[in-house]
């Protein structure tokens, strides 16, 4: 399965086309075009089961890894103010690339992935304190 450090680029990549984008999008594109098997798709994580189970509720497509994956990816590129949420939408997962996230893209894929690393090394870091 994808980590989330892999989906950064192609996630960025993907959201280049300046157009208003979803989480369950993202995940519908990246799961299409990064070849996820349909076996990687539907592993839940185990967290999720748990709670699911003890609250009595269905178990979803957001339970799985993947799809928690790139709802991660998304949180990187935000940290990174490579994405914003669109301003007075209070909708959770609706965002677009920023002006900053265009400028990066323009570099080469050297530098953004180095950019992308750094970015996500950060983020993690800080999700670990």
């Amino acid at each position: 399965m994808k980590s989330t450090r892999e989906l950064l680029v192609p996630l960025l990549k993907y959201l280049g086309d300046a157009e208003v984008h979803t989480l369950h999008s993202s995940y519908l594109y990246l799961a299409k075009n990064l070849n996820v098997s349909k076996k990687d798709l539907q592993v839940l994580m185990p967290s999720r089961v748990k709670i699911k189970k003890k609250n009595n509720r269905k178990l979803s497509t957001t339970d799985t890894g993947f799809y928690i994956r790139v709802a991660d990816a998304i949180h990187v590129l935000r940290y990174g103010k490579l994405l914003e949420n669109l301003p007075g939408l209070q909708k959770k997962g609706v965002f677009k690339i920023t002006v900053s996230g265009f400028e990066l893209l323009e570099n080469s894929n050297t530098d953004l992935d180095v950019k992308i690393l750094q970015i996500y090394a950060h983020w993690n870091k800080k999700k670990k304190n």
